[in-house]
């Protein structure tokens, strides 16, 4: 994860108080390719159904939790 991505899914979820991609990624979505925004996407959807949270402090450990989960 590269540091616009984690910074805009911080935002995004600080923002909407939401891990929900379709609530969290909506204000943030013009800033993200189409790669990043399918990454963020199953990311937030991962996180909500194995029932994680994260902030800035943890987002990177979860981020990797999800990567070898999913292998991406």
């Amino acid at each position: 994860m590269n540091k616009k991505l984690k910074t805009l899914i911080l935002m995004g979820v600080k923002q909407s108080g939401s891990y929900d991609p379709d609530e969290a990624l909506i204000d943030v979505e013009c800033y993200l390719n189409n790669m990043e925004y399918t990454t963020a996407s199953m990311f937030l959807r991962w996180v909500g159904v194995h029932k994680k949270t994260f902030g800035t402090k943890t987002i990177d450990t979860v981020f990797k939790e999800f990567e070898k989960a999913v292998s991406i």
